[in-house]
Parts: C-alpha cells; structure tokens; sequence
C-alpha cells in the first residue's frame, strides 16, 4: 500500500470568531475536492482514522484531493477553555451560518474549484442537506451521506439506550463531558466491552465490520463533549 502523506492542517476563522480546522491530503488533480464532515460529538478521526481504515487516506490514494473538516469544539479546533470567551452554547445552525460556509469558501480558495464532493458521517451528513440549500447552486457537487438520518418518529430511543439518559448532566452542565467519561471508563473497557458493542450495534456501527480494538481507540481519540444546547435541540427533532 503506497505511503500517504501527512495531512496539512489549516485554521479558518469564522465570521463569530471561532477557528475551524481542515485537514488536507493534498492532491493536483482536475477532480473537485472530497469534503468530510464528521458525526455528532466526534472529530476528524470519524473518517481519518488509522491508514488502511481510513475514508480520507482511501480516497486521496485513489486521486482525490482531501478535506477533512472539524467542526467547533471538535479537534484542533476552537474549544471553550477557562482562559478564553467561548462556551458550550453553539447549536446546529451555527455549523450551517458559520463554520461549514467558511471551511467551504476556504477550500475552494485554495484549491481553485467551484464546488466540492461532500461525504458526511451521521449529523455530517445532515448538514449537507441544509448547506445545499444555503450555499450557491452547484458549488456541492454531489452529496454522500453514511447513516445520516432524516428525522425520527421516537425521539432517538435507541441512541438513548445506547449513549444513556444526558438528562442528569444537562441539569448542571453546559455539555456532557463523554470525552473525560469515556478516558476514565477505558480501564474498564475489556470488562464491558461485549456490553457495549451489544448495545452499540445496531445504531453506532457495524458490529460485524468492527474490530474491538479499534473501539477502544476511537473511543480514547474520536469522542468530544456534547454542548446541551445542541442536544436539546436535537431532541426536538
């Protein structure tokens, strides 16, 4: 397998004031840039995980020229910090009004083309469906959404038997510290791990396709803190 280049990595401030980051495999190509966007309360390691397991490494070794975005709070990106102004208050629309239209202007930028190939993982995917409709005609090409939901009839029961009841966490916090729950549950990870692949199965990923180790790693690198406000939105939905 031919070695992949590491990602460059680019910071584009928003017009609230946050900064985004996008990581490129970059690739002179006529082909328009590849697009992706990571799923709720995740980051970059979504689609960009290891070398052979990874969408992004996968589709730069086969000619495309690569963006991998990480939406606020998320990543290298902007997080709220005690010694900074930002906070837990950022909702779906912020992606659509802020961070996705700046990445995007970036990307075309840089690269010269008029429009983009968008492949979304879960709520990435849902923000292509209303950035189609935001941004100019043509300049997202074509949109590939993997699990990526349209709405729900049950308000999100089986992801609540699987993520847990936030509800506790949201009464006195701003977001829900899964990223610090998750690091300090990892020690017990072998204890409950065919628990959590069980019940993990049938909305979070394939547990066929799943390899257990990689679980594990993911859940040390591609988990964020969720901020209430966001979830609760969603909820609504």
């Amino acid at each position: 397998m031919p070695e992949t280049p590491r990602a460059e990595t680019h910071h584009v401030k928003t017009r609230d004031g946050w900064k985004v980051a996008l990581h490129n495999y970059a690739r002179n190509t006529r082909k328009h840039p590849v697009f992706l966007c990571h799923g709720l309360g995740s980051n970059r390691y979504d689609l960009d995980y290891g070398r052979e397991k990874s969408l992004a490494k996968f589709l730069h070794r086969n000619g495309y020229d690569v963006w991998v975005v990480e939406l606020r709070g998320a990543g290298e990106s902007s997080k709220p910090r005690p010694w900074n102004r930002l906070r837990y208050n950022w909702c779906f629309d912020d992606y659509v009004v802020h961070d996705l239209p700046a990445a995007l202007r970036f990307v075309t930028s840089k690269t010269g083309a008029d429009g983009v190939h968008w492949i979304g993982h879960s709520m990435g995917g849902m923000l292509a469906y209303p950035m189609m409709q935001a941004v100019d005609d043509g300049l997202i090409r074509t949109a590939t959404t993997i699990g990526s939901p349209l709405m729900t009839d049950e308000k999100n029961a089986e992801l609540g038997g699987v993520v847990g009841d936030p509800s506790a966490a949201m009464r006195f916090l701003p977001f829900v510290p899964q990223k610090l729950l998750l690091q300090l549950a990892m020690p017990l990870a072998p204890v409950f791990l065919e628990e959590i692949v069980s019940r993990g199965d049938k909305v979070l990923w394939n547990g066929e396709n799943m390899d257990r180790k990689d679980l594990v790693r993911l859940g040390r690198r591609a988990v964020e803190n969720l901020p209430v406000h966001l979830i609760r939105q969603m909820q609504e939905w």
